[in-house]
């Protein structure tokens, strides 16, 4: 095993402030390893000046101030907590992020202890709330509030926040700045319903006439539709829609039908053609018109007719994309072909920077292909020719090289599809179109019905590629790097991480994102979670201000490898997570890429079970890979856990049928799924016999792990069998598209499966070329 890459550079010196507060608040303070006077003493002795200059000092400052709180000494909480806050404030390292990650808990503890002071004065309200709103802007508490799903985040301390500050602002008199704040809290709220009519907050935003009791039913409605909660949102649309503002009254009107498909099709479109025909915004109105047509079938002349109009009449409005999109879709699943064409060629010319025109031209194209007429070969190489040119840094890009190549391979002198393969290798080397085209550039057309890498010279560039060294930078000059270095020295990043392991051990139904500030409080885990989220915002943060592709791979290896901190690692480097494409075509060919980004984790267990229920092993880990980042207590909105995300149902009855739980295994799901070894088990098992008939065919089993062994045969012999791709597995998955996945009259999510299928065939392909897994079960 190649050893673990550290960071290099000068040790911080652990300078902190004066004080025995270690001493004075450990009595008080939690006794376990995770309390903050735990975590503190990890970062050594508290020297006899304070140093704001060095980086590690906004940790030191919130777990002394944790431990004063613990300690009930809340008053000197207060002063660190206000003296976090402004020092992020202050934006000190000039550049935007805010000094660090904890500012949001300090914001939030401050808060609360001013809260229950008592204190009316207007003017040092006044200074608390300039201060939030400065720290609310910055990227580090935003990236609190919204971080990545791989990683734990809280958002419901934004809404907590918003409304601390808004009481705040009432009792000190300052009603329109607490009017602001609950306008705030209305728009970015994931609990809305949080104010009512007799909160006296309600009461001072409309009496600053902020807002009428319309529109707060309006901005309510809306934004529990955002989160999925139309049952919730009908009745606060349905007030709204009574609005004697007519512009309040049509837009909820159509928010309203959006949260209401159980309404008759008739009644619908009678709605939407109502707000399309008196709406002044042309946003809204175009809208209405999409989906006016969107409640025809793509057969009928109702259907072109509403899109045709929504493009027409409102060219440059916000929706324009999505009609010519869908009517590009009807037009070809219809039949009509050369409609489509035609409608894609309208669409570059009105939108050539939308992101719905890359997989819209690859898909007309592929289409073109697979219809095989004279000359449809030459027109699908004209789409991807000119969608290059208009995109060339979009995400998409390999992928219409890739096809040049496919199509060149079959129509045009050899020269020329090696040159189309080799800029699909070079903008995506070790993504799944780069690994395809190398496959073809090794073993040409005949590399289309390959699952896995077949070449022995790819392979071998594959093994030396994944065997180059992670390069080290030195970090004096990055403060984020600095103190991620300090706290990975002194143990602190570990202790940390396992307050999130331990937290979700106590309860594994529910997430951090779930949890309110005092939920969480009441663990007693705020101050493990709140420091390992820092920590990890630093990694981004480091990363951002550095900007070199070598520092986010030496600091992926460093978590990963060191910590165990897979969903961090892989949230660094994994080809999905990265943006621009530029800088994910540059991190894909980085020398150290392949090894970090496939570390070989849970290795004899993945091998012990894919043997004992003849699985690759190089699948398990795949699916491990794109499902759970390797975190065993992974906990999706949907209640999927561990590391193959069952959901329940699917436990539940797989527990019934096999005997799972008991004395010699788990007591119960949670504790089962989130033991790693059986969980492993299970998803060899799963794999193995539940979907044995597919273990052979990694796409296809992957498919009815998504979904069901049913829908994957309706599948092949509907569209793979029926059109002679069976072999081609390259064809095979550009066909999971949304117009090939209606079942039983359900569109299942075709891009996403596609997605989700290229990750793992590219997981697959890689693992099993690097031979991460050798002497394992041989995969055929």
């Amino acid at each position: 095993m190649p050893k673990a890459v550290a960071l290099l550079g000068t040790r911080l010196r652990a300078v902190v402030w004066t004080s025995s507060w270690l001493l004075a608040s450990a009595a008080a303070a939690q006794s376990t390893s995770l309390s903050p006077v735990a975590l503190g003493q990890l970062l050594g002795p508290a020297p006899a000046i304070a140093a704001k200059a060095t980086p590690i000092w906004p940790i030191r400052a919130f777990l002394q101030a944790e431990s004063l709180q613990a300690a009930g000494r809340a008053n000197d909480a207060a002063r660190v907590y206000r003296e976090l806050v402004e020092f992020a404030a202050s934006d000190p390292y000039h550049d935007t992020w805010g000094a660090d990650g904890l500012t949001a808990f300090a914001l939030y503890r401050w808060l609360q202890r001013h809260a229950t002071t008592g204190d009316t004065e207007a003017e040092p309200f006044k200074q608390m709330a300039d201060l939030a709103d400065k720290v609310l802007a910055t990227r580090l508490v935003r990236s609190a509030f919204a971080g990545r799903a791989t990683l734990v985040y809280v958002p419901l301390l934004e809404e907590q926040l918003l409304l601390a500050l808004a009481r705040g602002a009432r009792q000190a008199g300052d009603l329109r700045r607490s009017g602001g704040y609950v306008l705030d809290f209305l728009g970015r709220a994931l609990h809305p319903e949080a104010i009512t009519t007799s909160d006296p907050l309600y009461a001072s935003m409309l009496a600053q006439k902020l807002a009428t009791p319309d529109r707060v039913a309006l901005l309510r409605g809306k934004r529990l539709l955002e989160l999925r909660q139309a049952e919730q949102a009908r009745p606060l649309l349905s007030q709204a829609m009574k609005s004697a503002d007519l512009q309040t009254k049509l837009e909820s009107e159509f928010l309203y039908v959006m949260a209401s498909p159980q309404l008759d099709r008739e009644v619908r479109r009678g709605h939407f053609e109502e707000v399309a025909q008196y709406a002044t915004n042309d946003a809204l109105a175009q809208y209405a018109l999409v989906r006016a047509g969107l409640l025809y079938d793509p057969g009928d002349p109702e259907f072109a007719m509403f899109l045709q109009r929504a493009v027409n009449e409102y060219k440059r409005a916000g929706a324009t994309d999505e009609a010519l999109d869908w009517l590009s879709w009807g037009a070809r699943i219809g039949g009509r072909l050369d409609e489509g064409v035609q409608w894609l060629q309208q669409f570059q010319q009105l939108q050539p920077a939308s992101l719905r025109l890359p997989p819209l031209a690859i898909e007309t194209a592929l289409a073109l292909v697979w219809r095989g007429q004279a000359k449809d070969a030459d027109a699908a190489d004209r789409i991807l020719a000119d969608l290059i040119e208009l995109q060339p840094q979009s995400d998409e890009i390999a992928r219409a090289w890739f096809w040049r190549g496919r199509i060149a391979e079959q129509h045009e002198p050899a020269q020329q599809a090696r040159d189309f393969f080799m800029q699909a290798a070079q903008a995506d080397r070790h993504g799944y179109y780069g690994l395809r085209a190398r496959m073809h550039l090794a073993s040409g057309p005949g590399a289309k019905t390959h699952l896995r890498v077949q070449s022995k010279q790819l392979i071998a560039e594959l093994r030396r590629a994944y065997d180059e060294p992670t390069p080290a930078l030195p970090i004096e000059s990055n403060v984020y790097l600095s103190r991620l270095d300090f706290a990975l020295e002194h143990k602190l990043y570990r202790a940390a991480l396992q307050g999130e392991l331990s937290l979700r051990n106590t309860d594994p139904s529910r997430r951090v994102q779930d949890m309110s500030f005092e939920e969480l409080d009441r663990t007693g885990l705020i101050a493990p979670i709140a420091v390992i989220m820092a920590l990890r915002q630093d990694l981004f943060a480091g990363v951002d201000r550095d900007g070199k592709t070598a520092t986010r791979l030496a600091l992926a290896a460093r978590v990963g490898q060191t910590e165990a901190d897979w969903p961090a690692l892989l949230s660094l480097v994994h080809p999905a997570l990265l943006h621009p494409n530029s800088r994910r075509s540059e991190t894909l060919r980085a020398p150290g890429y392949l090894h970090v980004a496939y570390p070989s984790v849970y290795h004899e267990l993945i091998r012990d079970a894919a043997a004992r229920y003849q699985v690759a092993p190089s699948l398990l880990y795949a699916i491990m890979r794109e499902e759970s980042f390797f975190y065993p207590a992974a906990l999706s909105s949907k209640q999927a856990l561990g590391l193959f995300q069952f959901i329940p149902s699917t436990f539940d009855a797989l527990a019934r049928q096999w005997d799972l739980l008991g004395p010699n295994t788990a007591p119960d799901r949670s504790s089962y799924l989130m033991d790693k070894k059986l969980s492993i088990e299970l998803g060899a098992r799963w794999f193995g016999q539940e979907l044995g008939d597919f273990k052979d065919h990694p796409l296809q089993a992957l498919v009815a792990h998504l979904y069901s062994p049913a829908v994957v045969r309706e599948w092949s012999n509907r569209v793979w069998t029926a059109r002679g791709w069976s072999d081609d597995v390259e064809t095979m998955v550009e066909s999971l598209r949304r117009q090939d996945l209606i079942w039983k009259g359900t569109v299942a999510g075709g891009r996403s499966a596609r997605r989700f299928a290229r990750n793992v065939l590219t997981d697959i392909m890689i693992v099993d070329a690097v031979g991460l897994f050798d002497n394992a079960l041989a995969p055929r």
